[in-house]
């Protein structure tokens, strides 16, 4: 059901194939202005996005104030210049996402006496940074 409700959302937004959000805020790629976009666009499609995620959340949030949704950003340039001074960090920007989404997920589900997770990932689309 989340993958079809996913898909109508991206349809319903000039039918994009996908969504990164890092592209659309910055207007690059697939979300450029070239292509029809905007500020007020683009958020229109990301709140859309949360309204089908916070559909398909299977435990909501129990205690007032805690996020249901959470996202994580970090910056290249930053990981690049940490990498340079420290090369024992993680490979990849990606392997950095993984482990501290992952982490967030269980500390979370640990919280909540969660027993079982449902986890998406992107389908290794284009992104523009």
């Amino acid at each position: 059901m989340f993958d079809e409700d996913w898909k109508e959302v991206l349809r319903q937004h000039n039918n994009v194939p996908y969504i990164h959000t890092t592209d659309a805020a910055s207007l690059q790629g697939l979300f450029s202005k070239r292509n029809g976009w905007d500020d007020d666009s683009v958020d229109d499609l990301v709140l859309d996005c949360v309204r089908v995620i916070k559909r398909h959340v299977a435990i909501p949030s129990l205690l007032p104030g805690e996020p249901r949704i959470v996202t994580l950003t970090i910056y290249l340039d930053d990981y690049k210049k940490a990498r340079e001074k420290n090369p024992r960090m993680p490979n990849s920007v990606n392997e950095i996402c993984t482990s501290e989404s992952l982490g967030f997920v269980f500390r979370w589900g640990r919280k909540i006496g969660a027993e079982w997770y449902h986890l998406y990932f992107d389908q290794g689309e284009e992104f523009h940074g």
